[in-house]
């Protein structure tokens, strides 16, 4: 493990850079937060958030090619009507009012449209509409690990679209970064990854967003994966890990779920995932509850939960959130002193009435451990 002095010469530079930049730009001051029971020095912050990229792809698995290229198109249309520009800033304003030491992000997506493969005009980077709309805010972040899952150019009835996601993890940039610094960003993909088959591009090498097997049929990977940075605070050290698995099947997600716990997670120092684990690990009836006791068996608490056993927390699919979906677990002797769901509540939505995710978010106060 790198020592607690490397991993502060390693990061000091880049975070003193940024808030020389900060410094000399006038910015908004932050909002003062709605959520008392997570304020106070020495504490460590965590959320997780998927940001959602608008659309749910459905049409990609149409058979009929003119059926399909109408389900891109109607994707496309559906994530401009979700406005990222106005949920960026909806998102911002929970991070601002909470400011998080660290943000795990899921879906966080680009669009590119044009005519052809090779003629595209990008419409939104959701990482870059989410960091300037933080600063408009008042709320400096930079990000410190991330991990593109998955890039695509699908043919539509217009020309063709490209999307991408990545999973990103965001730090603030305002502190000082003899306490505040990082180490060793890394990410990397699930080997276990649904792969759609792709049935109206068969025999179509010019619409198959990748390379067709040999029996001529176009098969998509659509890998989840993770994204993590070793992170000093305050004299101790510790792993941050973002990460996003599979809602396509239990087995999909139970492995990869798994994987992550044996990888990355699989660390000699404290280790925090935060996360969409499309797990709910309230109901032990889910079928993916197993990734839930695999955590346990790890030794991550649930922040959530320790800190509001009383309370289900449910996250997913506003407006109705009927589910568990995301999560700030740890391991390594760290301490739940407070939870709070957010980006749920009317008084989140957007001027024009959308929520800033199908998500909330979940930010967690943590009693940091003593490295070993």
């Amino acid at each position: 493990m790198e020592s607690r002095s490397v991993i502060r010469h390693l990061a000091a530079v880049r975070l003193l850079l940024v808030l020389v930049i900060a410094s000399l730009t006038a910015v908004a001051v932050p909002a003062q937060s709605t959520y008392p029971f997570l304020e106070g020095q020495g504490t460590l912050k965590v959320m997780t958030y998927n940001v959602d990229v608008g659309t749910d792809y459905a049409g990609m698995l149409d058979h009929d090619l003119n059926n399909f290229l109408q389900g891109a198109t109607n994707m496309v249309l559906a994530i401009r009507a979700s406005d990222p520009p106005s949920r960026a800033q909806a998102v911002a304003r929970k991070i601002a009012a909470t400011m998080p030491h660290l943000v795990s992000l899921q879906e966080v997506a680009t669009l590119s449209t044009g005519p052809t493969k090779d003629n595209l005009t990008m419409e939104f980077d959701y990482l870059q509409l989410l960091l300037q709309a933080l600063s408009d805010h008042g709320a400096q972040y930079v990000a410190v690990a991330s991990m593109k899952t998955w890039d695509a150019i699908v043919p539509t009835t217009t020309g063709f679209a490209r999307g991408t996601w990545s999973v990103v993890v965001l730090a603030r940039a305002d502190l000082d970064p003899a306490d505040f610094a990082f180490s060793g960003g890394r990410g990397g993909t699930f080997t276990t990854a649904f792969v759609p088959h792709l049935y109206a591009l068969d025999g179509h090498p010019d619409l198959c967003p990748v390379s067709l097997k040999t029996d001529g049929t176009c098969r998509m990977p659509w890998p989840r994966g993770w994204a993590y940075v070793d992170v000093f605070y305050r004299d101790k050290v510790f792993r941050i890990i973002g990460a996003h698995l599979d809602s396509a099947s239990p087995l999909l997600e139970i492995p990869q779920g798994l994987e992550l716990l044996n990888g990355p997670a699989n660390a000699p120092l404290p280790v925090i995932v935060a996360a969409d684990l499309n797990s709910d690990c309230s109901n032990a009836n889910d079928p993916t509850y197993a990734t839930c006791v695999s955590f346990g068996n790890a030794g991550f608490i649930d922040a959530w939960a320790a800190a509001n056993p009383s309370a289900v927390g449910y996250t997913k699919y506003l407006p109705v959130k009927n589910q568990r979906s995301d999560y700030v677990m740890a391991k390594g002797r760290f301490k739940a002193q407070g939870a709070a769901i957010v980006g749920d509540q009317a008084a989140d939505k957007t001027a024009s009435g959308l929520w800033p995710s199908d998500h909330a978010g979940v930010v967690a106060r943590l009693q940091s451990p003593a490295t070993e």
